[in-house]
C-alpha cells in the first residue's frame, strides 16, 4: 500500500470516528421507532451471521484441543500436576484434555451440560456470582480460566470477589470472551436478526416480540429465548482488569468497526446512551491475570 493511500484511508476512519463520537456524545433521548419500522428491510439487507460458533463434536474437539494449548503455554502449566477451575465449562472438553495431560481439573457451570466423556471430573454446579455457594470451590488453585462465560456473568466483579480467594499466591487467571455487549454482536441475537447492532436500534419490547415470531437457538438447540447477556461495557471491564493484587500479565482487546455505518444510518437510536467509541467498537478480551 502506497504512502498515499494509507494516508487517504486513515484520513477517511478519523472523519469516520469524528462523526461517530458526534452521535454518541449528543444527549438527546434515543428513539427507535425509525429503525423498527425499518426491521424487515434491515433483516434482508444483512446476511444471517456466521459466528463460526459450532456444536457438532467435531467442532467441540477441534476448539478445545486450541484452547487447552494455549492454556498449557500459561507459565507453570507445562508442568502437571495443577489445580485447575474451569467457570462456564459448557461441554468441559476443554477440562477434560488439560486433565488427561496430567493436571487436577474442577469444572463449574450452573446447568449440566457436559459431553458423557467429561462425566468423570469433578463438577461445581453453583452459581459463581453467589458467595455462599461458591464456599464449596476448591481453594490453593493454580488456574482459573473460562471461554465466553464472563460476558454472561451477571456481575464480573462479584465472581473476582468469589473466586481470586481461591487461588494460591502466583497463579493465573485466563479470560477469553466476546462479544462484549456494545459491539455489533453484542446482544447474541445472532439465529433471529441477521442486522449489527440490534441492542441499539430496537427497543427490549420489540426484541421480545421478534422472539416469539422468530425460531431462536440456544446452545445449538431450538429454544424461546436469547442467552444472557450482562450489559457490561469497556469502561467496567477496565475497572475489573484494575483488581488489587491481581496485575494484568498481557491483554488483547478484540476490536471491530465493521459496522459503524449502522451509527451514521441511525444516529438517533445511539444518542443519549452514554456510549462510548470504545463500548461499541471493543467486541471482546484476552487477558492473563497473576494473583500477587
Amino acid at each position: 500500500m502506497s504512502w498515499l493511500s494509507k494516508y487517504l484511508r486513515e484520513r477517511k476512519r478519523r472523519k469516520l470516528e469524528e462523526n461517530v463520537l458526534s452521535i454518541l456524545s449528543d444527549t438527546t433521548p434515543w428513539d427507535t421507532r425509525r429503525a423498527e419500522k425499518d426491521f424487515d428491510r434491515l433483516q434482508n439487507f444483512y446476511p444471517p451471521f456466521d459466528s463460526g460458533y459450532l456444536y457438532d463434536e467435531y467442532s467441540i474437539w477441534e476448539r478445545c484441543i486450541y484452547r487447552s494449548l494455549t492454556l498449557l503455554k500459561i507459565p507453570g502449566m507445562e508442568q502437571t500436576g495443577k489445580r485447575v477451575l474451569e467457570l462456564g465449562c459448557g461441554e468441559g472438553f476443554t477440562g477434560t484434555l488439560l486433565h488427561c495431560y496430567g493436571h487436577s481439573v474442577y469444572l463449574n457451570d450452573q446447568r449440566d451440560r457436559r459431553l458423557e466423556k467429561c462425566q468423570h471430573l469433578p463438577f461445581i454446579q453453583v452459581d459463581i456470582c453467589d458467595p455462599e455457594k461458591t464456599a464449596t470451590i476448591p481453594g490453593e488453585l493454580d488456574l482459573i480460566f473460562s471461554y465466553n462465560a464472563m460476558e454472561h456473568f451477571p456481575n464480573p466483579l462479584q465472581v473476582f470477589q468469589n473466586i481470586v480467594p481461591k487461588l494460591k499466591k502466583k497463579g493465573h487467571i485466563y479470560l477469553h470472551f466476546n462479544p462484549l455487549y456494545g459491539a455489533p454482536r453484542g446482544l447474541h441475537a445472532y439465529s433471529i436478526m441477521n442486522m449489527p447492532y440490534p441492542q441499539f436500534l430496537f427497543s427490549e419490547e420489540f426484541i421480545f416480540q421478534k422472539m416469539k415470531e422468530i425460531e431462536t437457538t440456544l446452545f445449538g438447540e431450538k429454544s424461546g429465548q436469547l442467552q444472557y447477556v450482562n450489559r457490561w461495557l469497556y469502561h467496567q471491564y477496565e475497572e475489573l482488569w484494575k483488581y488489587p493484587g491481581l496485575p494484568v500479565v498481557f491483554i488483547h482487546r478484540h476490536t471491530d468497526f465493521s459496522s459503524l455505518e449502522v451509527v451514521l444510518q441511525y444516529p438517533e437510536c445511539f444518542r443519549g446512551r452514554g456510549l462510548t467509541w470504545e463500548d461499541i467498537t471493543t467486541s471482546g478480551y484476552e487477558v492473563l491475570l497473576r494473583k500477587e
